[in-house]
Order: structure tokens, then sequence, then C-alpha cells
């Protein structure tokens, strides 16, 4: 009787714990990009990952979205935004960070002339862009942000006739994956 009682209180504990094994659960997120205004003709942006670091319970981690990878003339995008990233299963979390991960293949086009955009460091390497966001994915969620990347604000000429590409970048929630803000 000793060990029936036994086997059944282990039996007890033992469906106790697995029921409180805790399941991830998923949100969905995407992100479009639009631009304002600009006297350039052309300001091109190598976009290779995008990336956001979302915290949980017990830290965080950069979570990898994929990407619609290119080279995007932001000047198209003023009145059109483009879908960078759709992504269904994303861990539900507090998102406090998109990065944009961009290529070698950055330029300016001003009066029919294509200069290259190097990054502030004046080095050729590729660029990060971190954009600070408050954000939370829920269970089930969908959750769309708009970027606008300000492509006039985000060149910067020097003395030598140099271009580097410092971007100038807001972030706000939408209703849909392509909405304007």
């Amino acid at each position: 009787m000793k060990i029936l009682y036994k086997i059944a209180i282990i039996l007890l504990l033992a469906v106790f714990f697995i029921s409180c094994e805790k399941k991830t659960e998923y949100g969905s997120f995407s992100i479009s990009m639009k631009d304002s205004p600009s006297v350039y003709r052309e300001v091109n942006v190598d976009i290779e990952s995008i990336e956001i670091y979302v915290e949980q319970q017990g830290g965080g981690h950069w979570y990898s979205l994929v990407t619609n990878k290119g080279v995007y003339n932001l000047l198209l995008l003023q009145n059109m935004p483009v879908l960078l990233a759709n992504h269904t299963s994303v861990p539900i979390g507090k998102i406090s960070s998109i990065r944009i991960n961009l290529g070698p293949d950055n330029s300016v086009n001003i009066n029919g002339v294509m200069y290259p955009l190097r990054s502030l460091s004046g080095t050729e390497q590729r660029q990060k862009i971190n954009i600070p966001v408050e954000y939370t994915i829920t269970a089930s969620g969908k959750l769309n942000t708009l970027i606008d990347f300000d492509a006039e604000k985000s060149v910067i000429k020097n003395a030598k006739n140099e271009f580097f590409l410092n971007p100038v970048i807001v972030a706000g929630i939408t209703g849909s994956p392509m909405d304007s803000y």
C-alpha cells in the first residue's frame, strides 16, 4: 500500500511539472521603409539584413528577420513605402532595438554624378544602423513598423567632395505593413 501511495505521489508530481513546462509563444513583426523629400536625384542604400533585439525573462537576444535584400533608392519611397522584412514567428517579449545591416553598395546621385556613400568612420566596411524602439510582441499579435529614412539629412558632404551616410531614421507603429504615418 505504501508503494502504491509513493507511486501515486510521483505520478502526480510528474504531471504537475510537465503541465508547468513553459511553451514558447510567438507573434509576427514587419518593417516597411519610406523617405522624406530630398534635394538629391538618388540616395541608394544597400540593405543586407534586419534584426530585432527581443528582451524576455532571463535575457535578450538578436533575432534575424526574413529580409528583402537589395539596393533601395530612398527617393522612390517618398509616396510608396516598401516592405523590407516580414516575419510570422517572432518570440513574444519587448523589442528594444531594430538593427539594419547595410552592404557596401551605398551611393548618392548629385547632378547626374554617382558618389559612393561611406560610413562616418571613413571606411568601406559595412554599416550597422541601430534604431532604438519600445515595442511589445504579444502571443499571436501582429506588429507593423514603418521606418522613415530621411535621405537629405542622412547624407553629409565634406570639403573634399566626399559623401558619408549618417542615417537619420524615425520608426513608428502602423496599422498594416504598408501604411504611412
